[in-house]
């Protein structure tokens, strides 16, 4: 059994993944300078701090970002659209 796993994966896109990867988002050069951080409605993220951690990370990357927190199993087609419209009018 693996005690941690951690790991680059770069495609078209880097994906850091394992311990401690999400304090090293703000040093990445970020291929834009606006995100849009899609999320479920659910509390887990907010409540053991990992939203607001990522989201000071992007601050830390000089990215701005806007927060879609609206994600629920199987979305449906109007959520998907809520959250199409939020991309394209935050730019």
């Amino acid at each position: 059994m693996l005690d941690t796993l951690s790991c680059n994966f770069i495609t078209g896109n880097k994906v850091l993944f394992g311990p401690g990867k999400l304090g090293q988002l703000g040093d990445q050069t970020l291929s834009g300078s606006r995100a849009l951080v899609v999320t479920t409605g659910g509390k887990s993220a907010k409540a053991n701090g990992h939203l607001d951690r990522t989201l000071a990370e992007l601050d830390r990357a000089g990215v701005s970002h806007v927060l879609f927190d609206r994600i629920e199993p199987n979305p449906l087609r109007q959520t998907v659209n809520d959250g199409g419209w939020l991309a394209r009018n935050e730019g």
